[in-house]
């Protein structure tokens, strides 16, 4: 795969501020859309519109799109039907969710925990290159419920929801002793959706992946994932191109990205070493691995010591590849993979390096199938 790098801040594709974390991309209505937060404070977002062949850039807080508290932690973006949600935390560990309604073209302004929407708890801000960030933004199996699902300052997992059905917003506890009795967390959790499933995965202080999970019929199970204990890291958790098995991917303690799943044509679980003589002969791992489907693809990006990002692929034919990524400056904190339609499909690597520059690592599919 040749990949082409692009600069999105600080006087590349838009004159944005520069980063203090590790960006968050999101694809809205074929528009790609780069969220970050700068030293002061702000959210920045530098975004693509097709429909024009141009980029664009607005600060979402603070003054801007709407009038929100300065952050210390986000963005975490999130879409919603219609609806584009940038969520972050303020210093009193408030969640503020600033969203654009496109059936309105307006934007507007909520606060979700602390007597806001809810009643929920402060939330903790998470641990800087560690996490994809603070709150998990992620919309149920019938797009009837959008979730903001985030760690409190009491060490269980919380669950804010908008519920379209009832017309209201509610809260649920998901760990000791909510709806699961799952231990305290020591990481921000993540929501995933697999089937009519619900799943909410999170590290406990033992390093143990807990997975507090709904079936869809008013049921909680909690399961614990994963044969080794990971490394205090936030897991990430996915579903594979053909819907059969979920994955939860960590790092673990010999610096090896292992990935754990669920395989239901097997009807059991899996466990796979991606790098360091598993999968692959991929270096060693440093941080936050994370994992995307690009057609019929599995990718595995992650970062080694020196900030290189390596991406382990299984293709469509079951065999593994191994590739460097980034040619531009080293990366650190976490990579961000994603991919997009907007011109052609596209599998994109985003990372900040250490001067707060944001770099995209992009490839576009020349034919049906990629070539590696």
């Amino acid at each position: 795969m040749t990949f082409t790098l692009n600069k999105i801040n600080a006087g590349g594709n838009t004159i944005g501020a520069v980063a203090i974390a590790s960006p968050f991309v999101s694809v809205f209505n074929e528009q790609q859309h780069f969220g970050y937060l700068d030293g002061s404070g702000r959210i920045w977002d530098s975004w693509y519109n097709p429909s024009r062949n141009s980029w664009n850039l607005q600060q979402i807080n603070a003054g801007g799109r709407t009038q929100g508290p300065t952050a210390v932690a986000g963005p975490s973006i999130g879409v919603y039907q219609n609806q584009q949600h940038f969520a972050y935390l303020d210093g009193k560990g408030a969640i503020w969710d600033s969203w654009y309604d496109g059936g309105k073209n307006v934007w507007n302004l909520q606060q979700l925990n602390l007597g806001g929407r809810t009643s929920g708890p402060a939330a903790k801000p998470g641990v800087q290159g560690k996490e994809l960030g603070p709150v998990s933004v992620w919309v149920d199996p019938s797009n009837s419920q959008q979730h903001f699902t985030y760690l409190g300052t009491d060490s269980a997992v919380y669950d804010a929801f908008w519920d379209s059905n009832a017309n209201q917003w509610k809260l649920q506890k998901i760990s000791v002793g909510g709806v699961t009795n799952g231990p305290p967390a020591a990481s921000s959790p993540i929501g995933c959706i697999y089937h009519s499933q619900q799943h909410i995965a999170y590290l406990d202080s033992a390093g143990n992946i807990n997975d507090s999970w709904y079936d869809g019929s008013g049921h909680w199970s909690l399961q614990r994932i994963g044969g080794l204990s990971a490394v205090p890291n936030q897991p990430f958790s996915w579903v594979d191109p053909t819907d059969t098995q979920q994955h939860f991917t960590y790092l673990g303690p010999d610096s090896a990205v292992y990935d754990a799943y669920w395989d239901s044509n097997k009807n059991s679980w899996q466990e796979q070493k991606i790098n360091v003589g598993g999968n692959t002969q991929g270096p060693a791992a440093k941080g936050l691995p994370n994992a995307c489907v690009f057609g019929k693809e599995e990718h595995f990006g992650y970062l080694d010591g020196v900030g290189n990002i390596w991406d382990s692929f299984r293709d469509s034919a079951g065999s593994w590849h191994l590739q460097q990524v980034n040619s531009g400056p080293a990366a650190v904190d976490v990579v961000f993979l994603w991919t997009s339609i907007t011109t052609g499909n596209q599998l994109h690597f985003t990372y900040r390096d250490v001067t707060g520059f944001i770099w995209d690592s992009a490839f576009t599919e020349a034919s049906t199938t990629p070539s590696a």
